[in-house]
């Protein structure tokens, strides 16, 4: 173990409010594991659930999880005609969204409505919002990017995800997809150092590297106590999607993923006895985002 400098280790749930069974493996996780945030879907269909339990659990850091994808709109189809449907739901495609998103200039107008209105929802709760962070990693997306960073600035946000992985590592512990990931760590490496630039500039805070990018919904034991073994100093986000049981609606999107092997990792005693050897230490965004 290196003694040198401290190795900081944030452990996120993503798609808190999605479903009961999300919401319940979120705070299992973080009362019996080592979760120590979650990232709350505002216009998630069990948001009001998951607000509830939030409330319960203050040591619980909560962030605020942006959809422009893939979900419900805060907003109705009169407010945001180019971005939501007559139905009322956003984009399905993201890479068809991610397209219009840069090139479509007048959707900005509308996708920063939309952030915004989805803030304001996770506001109205009294609850704090200790980061913000993107469903498919959409907030370090250009034409979303600056739209959010200045709402997070405005809004008094102090923490922003970056989705920045180290694809040696992730090809160390798990050589399935090798072309996807080495393309996905080229865009999102590109995605991130601009990203990076805009933090900087606003005194944002964000995590030094993140796991979960690459791999993602394939976060088992064995996975994940080969990246406690693989972490460097600095501040490490892991992001995972853990689920007592497979939501029904996440069959269409993700039927691949497995939702309860992430949530067993979050439990495993294994995992905690090598945080423990390795003398890593567990925290919030809300305590890593602290000076000193």
């Amino acid at each position: 173990p290196m003694t040198e400098a401290t190795r900081t280790l944030i452990v996120t749930g993503d798609d808190f409010g999605f479903s009961p069974q999300i919401n319940a493996a979120v705070i299992r996780a973080h009362r019996e594991g080592i979760l120590t945030s979650a990232s709350l879907m505002a216009n998630g269909p069990a948001f009001e659930e998951a607000v509830g339990l939030a409330r319960a659990h203050p040591d619980l850091s909560v962030g605020i999880h942006i959809r422009l994808v893939r979900s419900r709109a805060t907003l109705t189809a009169a407010e945001a005609p180019d971005l939501v449907d007559r139905v009322g739901n956003l984009p399905a495609d993201p890479v068809t969204a991610g397209v219009r998103f840069f090139f479509d200039k007048k959707l900005q107008r509308q996708i920063a409505l939309e952030i915004g209105a989805q803030i304001e929802k996770f506001l109205a709760t009294g609850l704090t919002p200790t980061y913000v962070d993107g469903h498919l990693h959409l907030h370090v997306h250009p034409s979303v990017l600056e739209i959010l960073l200045d709402l997070a600035e405005a809004y008094s946000i102090p923490a922003f995800r970056l989705p920045r992985e180290n694809l040696a590592v992730n090809l160390r512990l798990d050589r399935r997809n090798r072309l996807q990931k080495c393309l996905y760590a080229l865009i999102y490496g590109r995605l991130c150092s601009h990203a990076e630039k805009g933090m900087r500039q606003r005194g944002l805070f964000y995590p030094d590297r993140f796991f979960g990018l690459l791999a993602s919904g394939h976060l088992n034991e064995t996975y994940l106590l080969g990246v406690l073994e693989h972490l460097a100093p600095g501040v490490t986000e892991i992001g995972m999607h853990p689920a007592l049981s497979l939501p029904p609606e996440l069959q269409r999107w993700a039927p691949d993923y497995d939702y309860m092997g992430e949530f067993r990792a979050l439990v495993s005693p294994r995992v905690r006895e090598k945080l423990q050897q390795l003398g890593i230490k567990l925290a919030g965004y809300r305590t890593a985002a602290e000076p000193g």
